[in-house]
């Protein structure tokens, strides 16, 4: 804005010099007036030369604020159309100079938010273009194992089919499913890293062990693709580092699978060494498959993306196993990069820090273990287990499971019924041996009947059987009171596994489950008195059998009253609880079959914390 002209002269100013004429008139027009008179009116033509002065300023002054409120207006009607090339002067220190700081702050405050604004809308477009993207590759990747899973599903109904041509559907329902469930998983695995972040551990693990293991598992995979296969250490590595072994095996997994699904032929190596300097392991994953096209490289690790959507759709998968790897491998504090030729080789190398405990030994040799193959004929003690379960075809598909392992199940279609059918089996001497339950139920859900089961001091094993799998899931159930948690889809190795763990050995008719650790177990001021009460729990067992045995009903709830004290000191408040329900018993007349009943799980619970799941007290 341009600066403003002189204004007019104000009438003030306009006063003052006809004032000042007139006075000079009389002095230059006067010559008979006395000295006195002359002098006055010198004087007064003075004041009014000073007065004119005054004015004057007054007038510049009053142009120089209204030329400053209107450069002032000039930023803010520019700001109104989002013009913010305008600055108002900063003249002086007064209240006019404040206000076009302000307003030249204001500006610049705008034009920075909207900034920002416009680079926050170029994100969401990319990031909206990239999804789109995504569940376009989705649609078809989850499609195409559900054509296949629903196609043969009706085949498999059919009536004529031969056993050879069953047995060949049902294998490809089953990988079908499989790679489904790996889809999802890579989905939801991102979901929750964006979500909830990730939680790392701090384990100590065999790394020769670990890499074996994972050498065992792809072994299979790289023969059925005609690929030489090697897993080696570059020298020596530490026997135990400590870092997340669960997590750096997804990692792993991942890598390895990528390169043994995007390699036709030839080899894939794997190969770790350890660095002593940085205290790092570093881990390269190389294959002679296609190679990655510079320009496809810059954006390998991004979610959503994928390096080339061409190869994606030739080879399956999601695209995001780089992305939750990445992710993973930099919470733990390390790093991962890519090498790639097109046509020739790619080599990814994981770069992780780990802590090498002192005095650790180092070794060259990888460590396998053979993978557990458990067949399903596994026969377990018989037992009861109550299924907790809601929808119909689940509650089919557990029991089968459970029957074709010689187990009785009871079905309860939610928590309710549950908490009813369980302490009413405990309380009739017929107690279930376990209890899976369902997480997500109508009327009650499995947190709050599990919750109520606990509070009724009900000791026998129940574990977590859901699809519920986000981060904290079981941290959750456990809190809750859960033993265990297992995630659906079944996985029938593990359940297998979970089965003879918690229907181990039987006792005097009840199945034992595992052992019950010490709520003070990792306070080294607690270890040597939690030691003792663990070691006199024997001696406790037998005195309460006894008493049982030979009537002596006062001796009996004396020992549970002195039980349910020094238990609960020791950090053991579900033993606790267990005895002062049989205290209660006893003083309550509730009858012998209450009674026998508590105690059975006062011992059952004692039998647990010493650990004596394979050598019961008789």
């Amino acid at each position: 804005m341009s600066p403003s002209k002189r204004s007019p002269p104000s009438a003030l100013e306009e006063h003052v010099e006809a004032l000042t004429r007139q006075v000079t008139a009389l002095l230059d027009g006067e010559s008979t007036l006395s000295a006195s008179t002359r002098q006055g009116l010198e004087r007064l033509r003075d004041m009014a030369d000073s007065l004119a002065g005054v004015a004057c300023d007054a007038t510049n002054e009053a142009d120089e604020q209204k030329r400053t409120v209107d450069e002032i207006l000039d930023v803010l009607f520019g700001l109104a159309q989002l013009d913010f090339s305008r600055r108002a002067p900063i003249r002086g220190d007064g209240p006019l100079a404040a206000l076009a700081a302000s307003a030249n702050m204001l500006t610049e405050e705008l034009e920075a938010a909207l900034l920002r604004l416009r680079e926050a809308r170029d994100t969401a477009e990319k990031a909206t273009r990239a999804k789109d993207m995504f569940l376009a590759s989705m649609s078809h990747e989850i499609r195409t194992p559900l054509t296949a899973l629903l196609g043969f599903a009706d085949l498999l109904a059919g009536p004529k089919l031969s056993e050879s041509d069953r047995l060949n559907y049902a294998m490809v329902i089953q990988r079908n499913g499989v790679h489904l469930l790996s889809l999802i998983n890579d989905i939801l695995d991102l979901s929750l890293i964006e979500t909830h972040g990730l939680s790392i551990e701090h384990l100590p693990f065999s790394l020769a062990q670990l890499l074996g293991d994972v050498a065992v598992l792809m072994q299979g995979r790289a023969d059925e693709r005609g690929l030489a296969f090697t897993t080696v250490l570059e020298g020596p590595v530490p026997a135990v580092v400590s870092s997340d072994p669960t997590r750096l095996r997804q990692v792993l997994l991942n890598l390895v699978g990528n390169a043994i699904k995007f390699t036709l032929k030839g080899s894939v190596k794997v190969s770790a060494r350890f660095e002593a300097a940085s205290s790092e392991i570093v881990l390269t994953v190389t294959d002679t498959g296609a190679g990655i096209l510079p320009e496809h490289l810059a954006r390998l690790f991004q979610p959503f993306e994928q390096g080339d959507i061409s190869m994606s759709r030739r080879f399956g998968g999601s695209g995001l196993g780089l992305a939750i790897s990445k992710r993973i491998v930099e919470t733990m504090g390390g790093a991962i990069s890519v090498e790639s030729q097109p046509s020739r080789e790619t080599t990814f190398v994981v770069r992780l820090p780990v802590v090498v405990p002192a005095g650790t030994a180092f070794t060259t040799t990888l460590s396998q273990t053979a993978p557990d193959l458990t067949p399903d004929s596994a026969r377990l003690p018989v037992g009861r287990v109550l299924v907790v379960e809601d929808g119909e075809d689940n509650q089919d598909l557990i029991a089968a499971l459970l029957r074709g392992r010689g187990l009785t199940a009871t079905i309860a279609p939610n928590g309710e019924i549950a908490v009813a059918a369980a302490l009413a089996a405990w309380k009739g001497g017929e107690a279930f041996d376990l209890v899976l339950m369902d997480m997500q139920m109508p009327v009650m859900d499995g947190y709050e009947a599990t919750r109520q089961l606990r509070a009724a001091s009900y000791p026998f094993a129940i574990v977590a059987l859901t699809a519920h799998a986000i981060e904290g899931e079981r941290e959750r159930c456990l809190a809750a009171g859960c033993d265990e948690y297992q995630r659906k889809p079944i996985d029938r190795i593990a359940f297998t596994k979970m089965l003879q763990r918690f229907l181990g050995p039987r006792v005097d008719g009840l199945a034992v489950g595992p052992p019950i650790l010490s709520d003070f177990a990792a306070d080294p001021v607690m270890t040597e008195l939690v030691s003792r009460f663990v070691r006199a729990m024997p001696e406790r067992i037998e005195a309460m059998l006894a008493a049982a045995r030979e009537g002596r009903t006062d001796d009996l709830r004396r020992l549970a009253h002195h039980l349910r004290g020094s238990a609960g000191g020791y950090g053991f408040p579900t033993l606790s609880s267990a005895a002062e329900r049989l205290e209660q018993a006893i003083l309550g007349k509730e009858g012998g079959a209450a009674a026998d009943e508590a105690l059975r799980a006062v011992v059952a619970l004692g039998r647990r914390v010493c650990g004596e799941a394979s050598n019961p007290v008789s």
